[in-house]
């Protein structure tokens, strides 16, 4: 019995998002936040994204952090063959701004926080040169 309810919960959280991505809907995330991963580990999709965010990579400095968590939200995506579960975790992500960080600001933002505001990394002393990334 409890194998038929987890299957249940499974298809209609999945049914739920199907019927709410039809139509404009202000807390389509919220409906895309409860889509169950698989019936019989109770995961959700909030739990997969937020699981991503805590991969404590530079989390004093948030362009480097919101950077690496698109990066492991993507990363994540690539590893999901359900197209309804890969659309969920898009606008889960997306009303969260995970895909909102870009390359340039996070290793501006880093050498910023290593060498000052003023950007006098020029002379060779950085370790965060363009080559090496």
């Amino acid at each position: 019995m409890k194998a038929e309810q987890n299957w249940k919960t499974y298809f209609e959280s999945h049914g739920n998002f199907i019927l709410a991505s039809t139509f404009p809907r202000d807390n389509l995330h919220e409906i895309a936040a409860t889509v169950r991963f698989h019936p019989e580990n109770g995961l959700t999709v909030m739990d997969l994204v937020e699981a991503r965010t805590k991969h404590n990579w530079n989390t004093m400095i948030y362009e480097a952090w919101i950077y690496e968590t698109g990066n492991q939200v993507r990363q994540l995506l690539g590893e999901i063959e359900s197209p309804i579960l890969k659309q969920a975790v898009k606008v889960y992500a997306e009303h969260h701004g995970y895909f909102d960080g870009d390359r340039e600001s996070a290793y501006k933002a880093i050498r910023e926080a290593s060498y000052g505001s003023d950007g006098d990394y020029s002379e060779g002393n950085s370790s965060l040169d363009d080559e090496e990334f």
